[in-house]
């Protein structure tokens, strides 16, 4: 009986992961989370606020990283807490040693991975079913719309180009140049336009199927605007890198930024079954896991395969609750998922 109360005690009380460090002092004690969604201690954000009400004239205290307006007491907002006792991830496995630089599903089943000279085609079982080439041009980037596939192809000398193949049998049918970029872009297609991120120009070329023009998006707060990842119906995640650390989520039908969270260097970014987003974190070498609806975040997932990684160029998650990442010169790498009984969600076998 003994053994059986120890055991419960022990599942009720998962340990906590590593807290984000204060944006002011760099420490990680008594971190609290601001709406905007960044990160302060208890002590210098009662400081600010103290500073700010002292003042004769009667400033109002700010975020110090997006300025947005805060509340009168340091006490109104919560620790920040983070328990790791939800998604879990195992049985990891290197499909290919092959430098990957995305991953993506296909609707004819399997995946699409984007690697050097070309791209393949994986079954669910990660087994490479065909491997199609593009010379020396590295594709960087890979989605399937409609019955083509889409890719952002990069040379040697750093000219990029949009090459669109047919599925039936995986010819070449068109291609574009984008904007010559010192930076990797990334695409998404969507409502018959097709998104290429411009990081040197902070903006978002949007081109029409054939290859025109048609607009460019610019926020505000664009930066380094690089990795995009599609979640249907209409929705696009857009990775913000560095000095902006910052993840977007863009309505296609209005191209209009829906919510914006900070996430240190955030890069490979998905959508699981339940609709929640993941993205890896370059800085932190962690997965986080977001609301899809809010950008809050829920969850942080840690893992030791993660120590080896670079980067996670693209990541997707299957219907068998499979994590496929492309880890840039480690190749494609898979993880089982599982979630907690609780959660509702149907674990892969």
């Amino acid at each position: 009986m003994a053994t059986n109360k120890a055991s419960k005690k022990k599942a009720a009380e998962p340990e906590k992961v590593v807290i984000p460090p204060c944006m002011v002092c760099k420490e990680n004690k008594d971190v609290k989370i601001l709406p905007c969604q960044h990160f302060i201690c208890h002590q210098c954000l009662n400081k600010m606020i103290t500073k700010a009400a002292a003042s004769k004239r009667n400033n109002i205290p700010t975020c110090p990283t997006c300025k947005d307006a805060l509340k009168l007491t340091a006490a109104e907002y919560p620790i920040y807490e983070i328990i790791e006792g939800g998604i879990k991830l195992d049985q990891c496995q290197v499909v290919t040693a092959k430098w990957c630089y995305d991953v993506s599903p296909s609707s004819l089943g399997g995946l699409l991975v984007g690697r050097v000279a070309g791209f393949d085609i994986v079954s669910d079982e990660a087994e490479i079913i065909k491997s199609v080439s593009t010379g020396t041009e590295a594709v960087v980037s890979i989605q399937h719309y409609n019955d083509k596939i889409y890719t952002v192809s990069l040379s040697g000398n750093n000219h990029q180009q949009v090459m669109e193949f047919d599925t039936s049998d995986y010819w070449e049918t068109q291609r574009w140049s984008v904007s010559y970029v010192q930076h990797l872009s990334k695409l998404a297609v969507s409502n018959d336009k097709v998104y290429v991120t411009d990081p040197q120009k902070q903006v978002l070329q949007v081109y029409n199927l054939t290859g025109e023009i048609i607009k460019y998006i610019k926020h505000q707060t664009f930066e380094n605007p690089v990795y995009f990842y599609l979640i249907t119906p209409g929705n696009v995640l857009i990775s913000d890198c560095k000095p902006s650390n910052r993840l977007y989520k863009l309505n296609c039908s209005e191209d209009k930024v829906v919510w914006s969270c900070d996430i240190d260097q955030p890069v490979g970014i998905c959508c699981d079954r339940r609709g929640d987003i993941w993205v890896w974190s370059d800085k932190t070498r962690t997965l986080f896991v977001l609301c899809g609806e809010t950008g809050k975040i829920k969850q942080e997932i840690r893992h030791e395969k993660f120590a080896e990684v670079a980067h996670f160029m693209g990541i997707h998650i299957s219907e068998q609750n499979v994590l496929w990442a492309a880890a840039y010169d480690k190749g494609l790498i898979k993880f089982n998922i599982t979630y907690p009984e609780a959660d509702g969600t149907v674990n892969g076998t």
